[in-house]
């Protein structure tokens, strides 16, 4: 029997991604995180556990360049509810559903994501773009430079 400082010891492995070649070719990154056992489970002290979570960088990150178009149709759907008093509001909700749309392509193409985390991050986006008011800088800038360290540590 472990003691819990013994069972935490040997809980964190590092897992590996796995690179998947799709039917035409292309390559596509997908992290492959094994399932860990139940506290009470039994478990071989040779086998290393490895973590059930996704590592920081890839659950809060954002591929630069989707951070940086965040930004950019944020300010200029911003300006425009601003100069035209809110009359463009429905067209700025248009825009920010197709810009979730592209940040939902760029983050399963470039930066690797699931379907599953890529579209809540494009719909988080997309929720904070559509809200007349500059929040989307506040999410992108950070997850921009989260996912730069993302790329950085792949390399």
């Amino acid at each position: 029997m472990h003691t819990e400082s013994e069972v935490n010891a040997e809980e964190v492995t590092p897992v590996q991604p796995v690179v998947s070649h799709a039917a035409n070719g292309d390559r596509a990154l997908q992290l492959d995180y094994a399932t860990a056992e139940p506290r009470g489970g039994t478990h071989d002290p040779a086998q290393p556990r490895r973590s059930t979570s996704p590592p920081l960088t890839q659950m809060f990150g954002l591929d630069i360049r989707a951070a940086i178009l965040t930004v950019i149709v944020d300010l200029m759907i911003f300006s425009g509810d601003i100069a035209s008093l809110g009359i463009l509001v429905p067209s700025a909700v248009a825009v920010a559903t197709a810009l979730a749309y592209i940040v939902y392509k760029i983050q399963l193409r470039w930066y690797g994501d699931d379907q599953e985390s890529a579209f809540i991050k494009a719909m988080i986006i997309g929720l904070l773009t559509a809200i007349p008011v500059p929040l989307s800088p506040f999410l992108a800038v950070p997850g921009g430079i989260v996912g730069i360290v993302n790329a950085v540590k792949r390399r």
